[in-house]
């Protein structure tokens, strides 16, 4: 219960960090804003509702095995932030890499553009 507790509040940290890289690569405030959002709500848990009906039909049953989906920083800190992991998930130390793993890409990512266009 404690690492779900401490876990959830090192994810919501770690989301404003991922936020903050994001606004920082993209230098929009809209932009970053819906990036965070398709990240976060659409394209781990709401895919389903976006696609088209022949689509979904044909994608959706398929959505929780798909393996790229454990990688999104939502399903990977969902692996550490809750009491019971649901099935299918990573379990919580390779889940917190993976979120790790997107901080330090996209952080190291801004650092290098911004470099360059603001030197």
């Amino acid at each position: 219960m404690l690492r779900a507790v401490l876990g959830t509040g090192v994810y919501l940290a770690a989301i404003g960090v991922l936020g903050a890289a994001i606004g920082a690569l993209l230098r929009h405030a809209a932009g970053s804003i819906g990036v965070m959002f398709v990240l976060l709500l659409v394209a781990s848990g709401l895919l389903g509702l976006v696609l088209p009906d022949s689509w979904s039909q044909a994608i959706v049953p398929y959505l929780p095995y798909l393996p790229y989906l454990l990688y999104l920083p939502s399903n990977a800190g969902a692996s550490f932030t809750s009491v019971v992991p649901a099935d299918g998930l990573l379990a919580a130390g390779p889940g917190a890499a993976v979120l790790v793993a997107w901080i330090v890409v996209l952080l190291g990512g801004a650092e290098v553009l911004l470099r360059r266009r603001d030197a």
